[in-house]
């Protein structure tokens, strides 16, 4: 008979061809093919004794021609052709990490449906997944006796982002539900039981930190909705907003951190059209990453956007320069998209410092040299340009500097650090002429087309980090400035 963890896993199955890693007797393959679900299946095992038993069992079931086995360290051995589910069941997270992460691996990043179940370390499981672009489409916990177990269906969607702690612990689920509510009163417990033993054995300090996971756990366990405080938090994870400049005003702008969040709005900048979006739609938040309030306001009328939102009741979240540098922030996101276009060898030193290990893109060396005029062409597929500006330097590009939005007055640097050619966004006529002055290429592809690629990077951290909070791009965030040919 089959488990009820190995039932749930088949409820997540997707395609008609499965393929089950680490099958032991077969259950679950025989299970999707008896039950309809699947036509074709795949039973896997790195143990000699348990794929024969899987082999002996599929011959009884007389499905001997629908249902293969394989010997197979993880996915290693496994042909990808045609497999439309993956399930990875009953082994633990490190374990199922170790085996997406193979190197033979790589096929699961296509459109493959992965099922996985872990017996421990969940956690770890969670964090690598999001680390590494993996998305959680959906999640759901079975309770076995006195155990509890989340089974846990991922896509790839290539867009990395850090997990915070109590997200990493209980995932997506949804703790309306008895048994994801017992899977997290578990953790709880785990917890509490963990700080105990730290306390009575006189480690005070790590057992200070476990109980303030324990509550951070009861308290999404107690409340209905998420608040601007935890969205704040979830952002603060990606991009510390005391890393922003001294001149910059990033972070809450408009609202109360107490107020709750089922809908968040993510846009490049807050202009009225935004807030009409957003009350339309019913979001509560709006993140933007050009603050709302940049200079000091001596007047507030009724027409402005700051009193707009406040008349809503709509909060206003702003990331500026914290994530423009921040690691996986707007600048990184820009190099994941230039770097196999342009062919990127290398990527040096950080273009320009403002603290140590921090700073705003980038010094790259390109394999081959490429001719400014091939390179404006690339760039304007890439960033989908209306136009991209350019002043073509006196010799080929073979090493590149970066940075997005206005990095127009860096050409001086550009040309201290002996670059060929400077990519950024908003330049002025005088920096034009310099460049044509100085020999180095500079690319403008405009301020817009350079930072509004963070937004689906925002969009992936915040839904990962929450459950029951629906997160859209403003699909009236565009480029306003038009373009006469």
């Amino acid at each position: 008979m089959l488990s009820k963890r190995l039932k749930l896993c088949a409820e997540f199955v997707k395609g008609d061809f499965a393929c089950d890693i680490g099958t032991d007797h077969a259950l679950l393959p025989l299970y999707l093919i008896e039950s309809g679900i699947c036509k074709r299946a795949l039973a896997c095992d790195i143990a000699d004794g348990p794929l024969e038993a899987a082999k002996k069992n599929i011959a009884q079931a007389n499905l001997s021609d629908v249902i293969q086995t394989l010997k197979s360290n993880g996915v290693d051995t496994v042909s990808s052709e045609g497999i439309t589910d993956v399930i990875i069941a009953g082994m633990g997270g490190e374990t199922i990490v170790d085996i997406l992460s193979s190197p033979k691996a790589h096929w699961l990043k296509s459109d493959v449906n992965i099922i996985l179940q872990p017996q421990s370390k969940a956690d770890v499981l969670r964090r690598w997944l999001c680390e590494n672009g993996f998305e959680t489409m959906r999640e759901n916990a079975v309770c076995e006796g006195k155990f509890n177990y989340a089974v846990i269906c991922v896509r790839y969607c290539g867009i990395s982002t850090p997990l915070s702690e109590t997200a990493a612990i209980i995932g997506k689920l949804d703790l309306s539900l008895a048994n994801e509510r017992k899977y997290a009163q578990f953790q709880v417990e785990r917890f509490n039981n963990a700080a105990k033993g730290l306390y009575e054995s006189g480690n005070a300090q790590k057992a200070d930190i476990f109980t303030k996971i324990s509550q951070k756990l009861l308290h999404k366990l107690d409340r209905k909705k998420m608040t601007i405080s935890e969205i704040y938090d979830i952002i603060n994870l990606l991009a510390p907003f005391s890393s922003q400049e001294s001149y910059d005003n990033s972070g809450l702008i408009v609202g109360s951190m107490t107020s709750e969040v089922s809908k968040i709005l993510l846009t490049l900048d807050i202009t009225a059209e935004m807030v009409r979006e957003a009350s339309e739609c019913g979001a509560q938040l709006i993140v933007s990453h050009h603050p709302v309030i940049f200079s000091p306001i001596k007047q507030l009328c009724a027409e402005s956007v700051p009193y707009m939102l406040a008349n809503n009741g709509i909060g206003a979240i702003c990331a500026h320069t914290s994530l423009d540098m921040a690691q996986g922030g707007v600048n990184d996101v820009l190099f994941d998209m230039i770097k196999q276009p342009l062919r990127v060898a290398s990527r040096g030193e950080i273009f320009e410092k403002i603290a140590e290990g921090t700073g705003y893109g980038s010094i790259c060396e390109l394999e081959n040299a490429l001719d400014a005029d091939d390179i404006a062409k690339t760039l304007k597929d890439v960033f989908g340009c209306s136009v991209v500006r350019y002043v073509k330097g006196t010799k080929k590009i073979k090493t590149i500097a970066y940075c997005s939005g206005s990095g127009g007055s860096l050409l001086e640097t550009a040309v201290r650090k002996g670059v060929d050619a400077l990519i950024t966004g908003d330049v002025k006529h005088s920096v034009w002429i310099e460049a044509k002055n100085s020999g180095v290429s500079l690319f403008d592809c405009g301020h817009y087309h350079t930072e509004r690629i963070i937004l689906p990077k925002l969009k992936q951290l915040i839904t990962n980090n929450t459950t029951g909070v629906e997160v859209i791009i403003s699909e009236y965030d565009q480029d306003p400035v038009k373009y006469c040919f």
